[in-house]
């Protein structure tokens, strides 16, 4: 009797263990048969983390000296012209590091070393030189492959600097050296791109998230910054803190702890302080520049929409002075115009800064190639004006025989001028760029011009190096922080059951494949104006849902599911809900 009831229950068992094993393939034939297999990972740290394992190893590896190196090309998969040199010395030492023959800088002393190696040439064999504190040498060879076969550009300079030429464009970052040769290089389409004297990189991308990355790729922290939408400049404070304008002209400064914005204001309101019926749309409130002066709190606008700059007092919220001829100023902005003495006003300006009591600017003297009229474009040049008091002259002008629309640069260091037209129009509405180096007499000393059938536009340029003198052993495993303001309200991560009546709408969801796309930003939709669902299902008769249903969720909710998605682990069948319609992507993510 006993026998019998165990071999029940052994019999129930197996037909209990058949039943589930059925229901997972029924479930997975369901799910995820003959879908699309998308491998999701979104998360820095995840995927840093199993880099930083592999590097340790090495590290903590005494058998890799200083006569055996192990050598790292682009370790963390981003910057191709990156590496890193790992070994170990019995005793401390300082490294000093050479490049192609040209010094880079002095690593500090350790016993344990992870030395960056930036600047390395494309398609290149590079030398390594590191030199010890006993100058005893060692000589490496890193050989790299090319980095953008669409990137033609013709370069030739008498700079005789150390220094590397940045391009910031929107198909890339990339760096030269004074040979030519390409130094440098990120595949990133962000364009806001802000280097500190640490040597530490952020990145604002189209979708508002600040990006603190390095030379070498690899992100320490990402802020999700909804607020600030559409960043068209971006400055990291001295006190950690960031302050972003958007291109309507809204201006926020971030708090860098807790990604909150503790300041706003935006130009309606500058100008409405002079003028409380000031009236403006849009697209004259197109702003493209600031300078902030964080001893006094003052910022510098330019306002391109209005062929403006804005000198204003953030402690005071009065404007200081207001530089522009536009008749769309009433008068009661007379009182702050500084009077033009000498020289021409500008037309649609970019990167107005003050040195001193002097303003320079890039006048690309037309504003959005007058509607795509391209008949009466003039050439661009670059401005300096001298203010004293309420009174303002031009004291230089470089005229170019060039026509800069959209992008335009002007910046002076160490009594080099650096000047980038950005988007050269020509007669038969081709477009290239164009950079100059001008010495103090204007001779031209550096010649850089891109190819104009790849429509290779460069947003900023600007001169600067890879190290400062004395450079830290590089960090690993080092964490990277996720920032997000409010995080909760955007999304949850309620995990529901699978009834019979969901299994049905699954079932017979409506093949879609376009609901959903991947791209190099992440997940996106075709679906602009409804509320509605994604119900992430996995094997288990489990799901999550990620709902969209306010209007600023609506706008970037493809920021905050990439944040969402990375919570999750393992396989999900992808569906949209709408109106309580089901909707089938014929997609799984795999999510690592």
């Amino acid at each position: 009797m006993k026998r019998r009831i165990v071999y029940l229950f052994i019999l129930m068992l197996v037909v209990f263990f058949v039943s589930v094993l059925i229901y997972r393939y029924n479930q997975r034939k369901i799910l995820f048969d003959n879908k699309n297999i998308y491998e999701f990972n979104v998360s820095y740290d995840v995927m840093q983390k199993d880099v930083d394992k592999e590097i340790s190893k090495y590290i903590k590896n005494k058998n890799i000296t200083f006569d055996s190196p192990k050598v790292l090309l682009n370790p963390y998969g981003v910057s191709p012209l990156s590496a890193l040199v790992v070994f170990y010395t019995d005793k401390n030492t300082g490294i000093k590091l050479y490049v192609n023959d040209v010094f880079m800088t002095t690593i500090e002393s350790s016993k344990s070393h992870v030395i960056p190696v930036y600047g390395l040439r494309e398609d290149y064999k590079n030398k390594i030189t590191l030199l010890d504190d006993n100058n005893k040498e060692k000589i490496l060879y890193i050989k790299t492959d090319k980095v953008n076969e669409d990137f033609n550009y013709e370069y030739e300079t008498m700079n005789n600097t150390d220094e590397h030429l940045f391009i910031n464009s929107y198909k890339g970052k990339y760096a030269l050296d004074n040979d030519g040769y390409i130094s440098w290089y990120m595949d990133i389409d962000n364009l806001e791109m802000d280097v500190t004297l640490d040597k530490e990189i952020y990145f604002v991308d189209k979708y508002s998230r600040i990006i603190k990355t390095d030379y070498m790729g690899r992100v320490y922290q990402v802020y999700y910054i909804d607020s600030s939408y559409n960043s068209h400049g971006m400055k990291k404070l001295n006190n950690g803190n960031f302050m972003l304008i958007d291109m309507d002209g809204s201006i926020s400064i971030i708090d860098y702890k807790t990604g909150k914005v503790i300041y706003s204001i935006d130009l309606e309101e500058i100008f409405r302080s002079v003028d409380n019926e000031f009236v403006g749309d849009s697209s004259e409130f197109y702003a493209n520049y600031f300078q902030y002066n964080e001893e006094d709190n003052t910022i510098l606008i330019s306002v391109r929409g209005l062929d403006a700059v804005v000198n204003y007092d953030l402690t005071d919220n009065e404007v200081i002075w207001l530089f522009s001829e536009n008749n769309i100023f009433s008068s009661l902005f007379d009182k702050y115009k500084l009077k033009l003495t000498s020289g021409n006003y500008f037309i649609g300006q970019h990167t107005p800064y003050l040195d001193g009591n002097h303003m320079y600017v890039f006048d690309n003297n037309n504003f959005m190639m007058h509607n795509g009229d391209i008949s009466n474009l003039k050439d661009s040049s670059a401005v300096i004006y001298e203010i004293d008091g309420m009174k303002i002259k031009e004291v230089y002008r470089y005229n170019s025989e060039y026509s800069s629309s959209w992008y335009g640069s002007f910046f002076e260091k160490d009594d080099i001028k650096n000047i980038n037209f950005g988007c050269v129009l020509t007669e038969d509405n081709k477009s290239y760029s164009k950079i100059i180096e001008l010495d103090q007499e204007d001779n031209v000393i550096t010649d850089f011009t891109t190819d104009f059938t790849t429509d290779f536009w460069v947003y900023q340029s600007f001169r600067d190096s890879f190290y400062n003198e004395i450079t830290t052993n590089y960090q690993v495993n080092v964490e990277v922080n996720m920032i997000m303001e409010n995080e909760d309200k955007y999304f949850n991560l309620n995990e529901y059951d699978v009834d019979n009546k969901f299994r049905d709408n699954i079932k017979n969801a409506i093949v879609d494949e376009t609901m959903i796309d991947i791209s190099v930003e992440g997940i996106k939709s075709n679906i602009i104006e409804e509320d509605f669902e994604i119900l992430f299902v996995n094997g288990k008769g489990r799901y999550y849902k990620y709902e969209v249903n306010e209007d600023v969720a609506r706008n970037i909710w493809y920021l905050y599911i990439n944040r969402f998605v990375s919570y999750l682990n393992g396989e999900y069948a992808v569906y949209i809900k709408i109106n309580d319609k089901y909707y089938n992507t014929n997609l799984v993510f795999d999510i690592n």
